[in-house]
């Protein structure tokens, strides 16, 4: 009712007029003057670690005075308060306690000290706290910028990342554990900035589950989802190396065949038409066609050298010079 009734009359500071000049229906109605808001950073140079240092809201002043400062915009008179108590009709009073945006009137409703939230006081201690923990989180997180080896080593946040990965002090119950800045630069060595080049772009996967197409590894600036993240990199490492070390037990398993007795051609044909595993042997590629039907086959390079083995008399069992000879011309050849 208050905001209608200050669209509909003219004069200044109407928040204490008791009345004023009515508009005329024919005179342009309300309308919004401010512009848009726009996001920004904003600066916060009035708040303390004991609740709001401007004076007009500190000390003892007594909040129900009808004159000066901000002290009567919150607790004046009932005539022009803001704030009545609904209970009683009377204006409000009292303690202000302020906490990070949150003020809190308290009982006696005659004094301010919005400046007076101590953890000494057993009413104000919750909001002590509270406020404490806002100025700790209110600033904005810094962007992205980034460190060598040398700044790593003097670097708080990496310390402790450290201690944890490297000195295994997961719980840090070690925060006075020396991190040597020597044998941090010997681990990441000299070409760190420029092989990290590209670390502030490069997209990992997001564990919370919200980004589907990943997330910016520079957005990431908690310690503990890093934490998270790095071991699970390092699983699919794992995982990585041991598909690979699977792989190359079948290439010596190959390798065994061949000290069987089967010819390179012969491996390669017994394959079949598993196309992957084709192209993991060594020596062999996978065809669509060719004239012998075999679609797993030895490459050119791989033919010609198994040729040139035979010329030398490195001839496999099945493979020999009497193969398909009888005694006499085996004798001969």
């Amino acid at each position: 009712l208050f905001f209608f009734y200050a669209c509909l009359i003219d004069g200044g500071d109407v928040r204490k007029r008791s009345g004023g000049s009515p508009k005329q229906m024919t005179e342009e109605g309300c309308a919004a003057k401010a512009s848009a808001i726009e996001p920004s950073l904003a600066t916060t140079t009035q708040f303390g670690p004991n609740g709001i240092t401007n004076a007009d809201l500190a000390g003892t002043g007594d909040a129900t005075g009808t004159q000066g400062g901000a002290s009567c915009t919150l607790t004046e008179t009932k005539a022009s308060s803001h704030l009545i108590n609904t209970g009683t009709g009377g204006n409000l009073g009292g303690d202000v306690v302020f906490a990070g945006g949150l003020f809190k009137l308290g009982t006696t409703f005659n004094n301010n000290h919005a400046d007076a939230i101590t953890t000494a006081s057993a009413q104000h201690a919750t909001m002590k706290a509270g406020h404490d923990a806002y100025l700790a989180t209110k600033d904005v997180s810094e962007g992205y910028a980034f460190k060598g080896p040398t700044q790593l080593a003097g670097d708080d946040d990496f310390k402790n990342a450290y201690r944890r990965q490297v000195l295994g002090d997961s719980k840090r119950e070690r925060p006075d554990a020396p991190v040597e800045a020597n044998a941090v630069q010997s681990a990441f060595g000299s070409k760190m900035e420029t092989e990290y080049k590209d670390f502030p772009d490069t997209k990992v996967i997001d564990l919370t589950g919200k980004e589907s197409e990943g997330k910016e590894l520079s957005t990431i600036n908690d310690l503990d989802e890093l934490d998270k993240l790095l071991r699970h990199y390092q699983q699919a490492r794992v995982t990585s190396l041991n598909k690979e070390i699977t792989n190359l037990k079948k290439q010596l398993k190959n390798l065994g065949a061949k000290a069987d007795g089967k010819s390179p051609e012969q491996i390669c044909n017994d394959i079949g038409e598993n196309k992957t595993k084709c192209g993991e042997t060594a020596g062999c590629h996978f065809v669509d066609t060719n004239e012998k039907g075999k679609k797993c086959t030895l490459t050119k390079e791989a033919a010609a050298k198994a040729a040139a083995k035979q010329e030398t008399g490195k001839y496999s069992k099945t493979e020999s010079p009497c193969t398909g000879k009888g005694e006499k011309d085996c004798k001969d050849g």
